[in-house]
Formats: C-alpha cells, sequence, structure tokens
C-alpha cells in the first residue's frame, strides 16, 4: 500500500476518535467546571459547531475536499426565528446557526449532471406534477418521496421555512421553498402545523412532526408524544432500553410493573432522565399473549388506553415536564434546558385510571416493587398514584 493511502486512513481514524470522544463525554466538553448539585450542562452551539467541524475534517480527508464544506443558505421567517430564540435562551442552541453549519452536500449533483445533456429543469417540472397530483389524492407521503427525488437532479442554493395560512384563523402549515442553481423552485408542504393560539407545533395527519411520533409545545419547550405513532407498531422489547444504556445521549432509570390478566401479561413501564438534549419522562402500557415465548410486548389498542397524568420535578421542586391527564397507551414529555440531569436527581408523580379487575391483578407487583423501595403508590377509585 503506498505510504499516502496509509497517512489518509491514519487521518480518518484520528478525527474519528476524536468525534468519537466528544459523542461520547458531552458533560466534560467545557473543561473543569465545577458540576452544581442538580446535573451538568447540556451542549451547546459552540459544542456542536465543534463536531460539525471534526465530521469535516473526516470527510476532507477521505474526499480530498477544500474545508469547510460549502453550506446552504436557510432563512426562515419571524414565527420561527422568535422560536428558535426562546429555544436559544433556554439551551444556549442557537438552532439558527446549526441549521446554517449543515454543509451543502447536493453539490455533488451539479458535478454529475453538468457533464450530461440531461433536461434537468423540465424533468423537475414533471416530478412536481405528479407530486401535486399525489399530494390532491391524498397521498402525502408519495408525494413528498417525488419531491424528494428532485434533490438529487441539482444543487439546492437556498432554503426558506415559512407558514402559510390555513381555512382556519389560528391555524398555520410550514412550507419548505427550495431554490435551485438553475433558478427552479419548489414549495413543499412539511406537514407541520402551528396553532397559534394553544403555541403547539404538530404533524398534521397525527403521527407527530415529521411523523417521527412527537408534537411540540413552544410554551412548554418541550416534545410530547402522540396516540398514532410509528413507534406503536413496534411494541416493546427490553432490548430498545439495553441500546439506550449503551448510548451516551441517554441516562435513564426505569421500572417495570409485569402481572398477568386473563390470558395475556401485562407491563407498566415508567422512564425518568437524560434524552439526547432533553430531560423527562415516560409512561407506557404493553400486553403479550402468554404463549408469547419472547418478552416481546404489544402496545394496547384504542380500546384499552387509559387516562394517565405525569410530572416530573427536580429535587428542589422545580418543574421539568407537566403532562396534563390525557387517554393515551405511552404518555411521555421531554423538556429542553440548559442543564442535563441524573435520573436519581428527579421525581415522577404519576396518575393512571385503570379498569378495577385489571388493576387488581397489578396490586401483587406494584407491593413487591414499594417493598424493594423503587417507589411508593396508593389507589383510590381504581386511579393508582405513584411517587418515584
Amino acid at each position: 500500500m503506498r505510504l499516502g493511502n496509509w497517512k489518509k486512513i491514519l487521518a480518518v481514524f484520528c478525527m474519528l476518535c476524536m468525534l468519537l470522544t466528544a459523542v461520547g463525554v458531552p458533560s466534560l466538553a467545557g473543561g473543569a467546571e465545577e458540576v452544581p448539585e442538580y446535573g451538568v450542562p447540556s451542549y451547546d452551539t459552540n459544542q456542536l459547531y465543534e463536531l460539525f467541524e471534526d465530521f469535516e475534517r473526516v470527510i476532507g480527508a477521505v474526499t480530498g475536499y477544500t474545508l469547510p464544506l460549502p453550506r446552504i443558505a436557510v432563512f426562515f421567517d419571524e414565527v420561527l426565528m422568535d422560536l428558535f430564540g426562546g429555544i436559544n435562551e433556554e439551551t444556549n442552541l442557537n438552532l439558527m446557526l446549526i441549521v446554517n453549519m449543515v454543509p451543502n452536500v447536493t453539490l455533488i449533483w451539479r458535478l454529475i449532471y453538468s457533464k450530461t445533456p440531461l433536461p434537468v429543469k423540465a424533468i423537475q417540472e414533471r416530478i412536481r406534477e405528479f407530486a401535486l397530483q399525489a399530494e390532491g389524492d391524498g397521498n402525502l407521503l408519495l408525494s413528498t418521496a417525488l419531491r424528494a427525488t428532485a434533490l438529487v437532479l441539482d444543487t439546492v442554493d437556498q432554503i426558506y421555512l415559512h407558514a402559510v395560512a390555513t381555512e382556519d384563523p389560528n391555524i398555520y402549515e410550514y412550507y419548505i421553498t427550495l431554490t435551485y442553481a438553475n433558478g427552479w423552485v419548489d414549495s413543499v408542504p412539511s406537514g407541520i402545523c402551528h396553532n397559534v393560539e394553544t403555541q403547539q407545533y404538530y404533524g398534521k395527519d397525527g403521527r407527530g412532526m415529521l411523523a417521527l411520533g412527537m408534537d411540540w409545545d413552544a410554551g412548554d419547550m418541550a416534545l410530547f408524544t402522540v396516540i398514532n405513532c410509528f413507534e406503536r407498531s413496534l411494541g416493546y422489547n427490553i432490548i430498545y432500553d439495553k441500546i439506550a444504556d449503551y448510548s451516551s445521549w441517554f441516562d435513564l432509570d426505569t421500572v417495570r410493573i409485569c402481572f398477568p390478566y386473563g390470558n395475556e401479561d401485562y407491563m407498566i413501564q415508567i422512564w425518568k432522565g437524560r434524552y439526547l438534549i432533553s430531560n423527562g419522562g415516560e409512561i407506557g402500557l404493553y400486553k403479550k399473549p402468554k404463549s408469547r415465548r419472547i418478552n416481546h410486548y404489544d402496545c394496547l389498542g384504542d380500546d384499552e388506553m387509559a387516562p394517565i397524568s405525569m410530572k416530573v420535578l427536580l429535587k428542589d421542586g422545580k418543574v421539568v415536564i407537566d403532562q396534563a391527564e390525557r387517554l393515551h397507551w405511552w404518555t411521555g414529555g421531554f423538556a429542553l434546558n440548559s442543564r442535563y440531569y441524573y435520573p436519581q436527581e428527579l421525581t415522577m408523580l404519576g396518575m393512571l385510571t385503570l379498569p378495577p379487575d385489571l388493576l387488581a391483578a397489578a396490586l401483587p407487583a406494584l407491593e413487591e416493587i414499594m417493598a424493594q423501595g423503587l417507589f411508593t403508590y396508593e389507589i383510590a377509585d381504581n386511579t393508582l398514584s405513584f411517587i418515584w
């Protein structure tokens, strides 16, 4: 192997080590700061910028591109600018700056198609016609997929995120307007709506923003789970928690309340701690047939959902998350702020109302967990209340 190739491999290895080290120990990235009583400082914009730079060095070492890589110019309307400003105040994350750090990877298409006689602009227009037809037929997924193919036909020079009025005066839908190097402009619906009265941002199809299973409450600076999300089809498996245990982006405690009822095994599971760049908690309801040998649970269906409420507090009483009662199978809230809190610094107060027979079946498991000192509970009018 040539010496030059060895140098490139060594450069890539060193950059990856730097990147993984930065991701693996976020709480130490700020230096030898004295840790206060509660939590550690969360990521700030400068630390994320350093991660982007490390990523660029890896790309540059592999491809030979001159650094820094070109960026796409991203612009926002006034409402989004106010929202991002609020997030910056709460978390020290400047999202507008972070978004504009993203390298313009679409430049590769300019290099490819500049060497071919393809009528790129005409193809883009034809794709948009099919996309609009799919959108009119109610197939938003196909419409989005078709428009995404336009991204591989030319370089995107500019992106503008902005709200468009709907028939309801309190609700706006966000669009992504893309301006390409050849002058072609396409405005794509994001499927994210904003209720100016409630200050909530949500997926208009009920599956969460960008179909990721969560909506955003700007008033609380928090994400919250929705009922009909893709996570529901995945059920629950302990492997999910094991993966989180091995990730430096999660620091969670959990309690599983498992009990038999009829021909099925039920489980109530609760979590609290750090999730990526947020703090919060979850309460989930699951079941599986007793005949199923593996411990993979299904999420409860609509006919078995329960009224659930949840509050997560710091030891000094400061509220981190406050989820009002909702009919749900999995209620969760995840708040952004300037610190990450350890699970042992958080207290969860939870309430859920269950059918009398199901609640009675859960009593032995609840007593066992309370005897272990994991939490305390009480039952009144078929409502289970616990402090953890």
